[in-house]
């Protein structure tokens, strides 16, 4: 296991931290000329919302279905095919006490989840907690991967990094 660098490294929210239509019209302003005109509204989210596909996401698969409505077709034969049987979806477990967040890991088992994302970014212990008493629930095949992007800061953890080598996750 390896850590990554440390930093301010995650790109500033698009308008904001989230879209707003009536500031910032861009896609939805292109949406109007025709939802089917996928090259004029990529072109304008690629201007507005650039590295964040996130965002994009959401409206692209929108303006696919469309059509696939009108078919009727599934939207991953517009998309190109089904490229596989199964996607492997991480289970987001929000920010609370470390205790009931490990306690959470069984219950998003049962519901069939083998991947999973702790969301940290507090107090640089109780973050490390976080991820120790997550990994413990750990089955084997099962992924277990660390979101910092709620508010870490390397001023508040200093060699947090090196804490985190040799969890066993």
């Amino acid at each position: 296991m390896s850590a990554a660098r440390w930093g301010p490294t995650y790109l500033p929210g698009p308008c904001g931290g989230r879209p707003d239509r009536n500031r910032h019209p861009g896609p939805w302003k292109s949406l109007a000329k025709g939802p089917i005109q996928l090259d004029c509204i990529n072109d304008r989210m690629d201007e507005l919302l650039k590295g964040h596909p996130y965002v994009k996401s959401a409206i692209d698969m929108a303006c696919w279905d469309i059509p696939g409505q009108d078919r009727p077709l599934p939207l991953y034969t517009l998309l190109g095919g089904k490229q596989q049987d199964k996607v492997k979806l991480y289970k987001v477990v929000t920010r609370t006490d470390p205790d009931a967040m490990a306690a959470r890991i069984a219950e998003y088992r049962a519901e069939g989840y083998r991947n999973y994302q702790v969301k940290v970014g507090a107090d640089p212990l109780t973050d490390i907690s976080r991820i120790q008493k997550v990994a413990t629930c750990m089955e084997p095949g099962e992924v277990l991967n660390a979101d910092a992007n709620t508010r870490l800061e390397t001023t508040r953890c200093p060699g947090g990094g090196r804490r985190h080598q040799g969890t066993a996750a």
